[in-house]
């Protein structure tokens, strides 16, 4: 009987390239557990995490303007209206703290309240408002630059 046999070599390397193949499998993506998806999507929310924190920053940032910027139109409006006053008993109109929004603490109420402050109150809030007061300067000159500053004709 001369019936067909197996090829025992061609089977042992047959069985040899299948195992090398069935070695490889585990570097696909979908069989490997996920495990390279996952270090992807690691990175990617790595990015999302730090590109929310810059949003977060960038939206402080334009908040700050926005605050800014509706302070310093308060204050051209206060300083347009005390420009008018005539009446040193008539009521300014108060400034806000161009960085804050924020009223001036001790702002004069009038011209006349205005007269009475101190050096060490006009020096702060001439502070507040980002004005320049030189080095040594008295009282009388550092009313004279808060009126200046605040919209007031110098009538010194």
């Amino acid at each position: 009987m001369n019936r067909p046999q197996p090829n025992f070599p061609l089977m042992a390397q047959g069985a040899e390239m299948l195992s090398g193949q069935l070695a490889l499998v585990g570097n696909l993506p979908a069989i490997d557990g996920g495990a390279a998806i996952l270090a992807r999507l690691d990175v990617l929310t790595g990015q999302v995490t730090t590109l929310s924190g810059k949003m977060t920053i960038l939206t402080d940032q334009v908040t700050g303007l926005t605050v800014e910027i509706r302070a310093r139109d308060l204050n051209t409006a206060a300083r347009l209206r005390n420009r008018t006053i005539a009446d040193r008993s008539l009521p300014l109109t108060p400034l806000v703290n161009p960085r804050t929004g924020i009223a001036i603490p001790r702002f004069p109420a009038t011209p006349v309240a205005l007269s009475n402050l101190n050096g060490q109150d006009l020096s702060d809030m001439l502070a507040i408002l980002g004005e320049y007061v030189p080095q040594g300067a008295e009282t009388p000159e550092k009313k004279r630059l808060f009126r200046v500053s605040i919209g007031l004709v110098d009538t010194s």
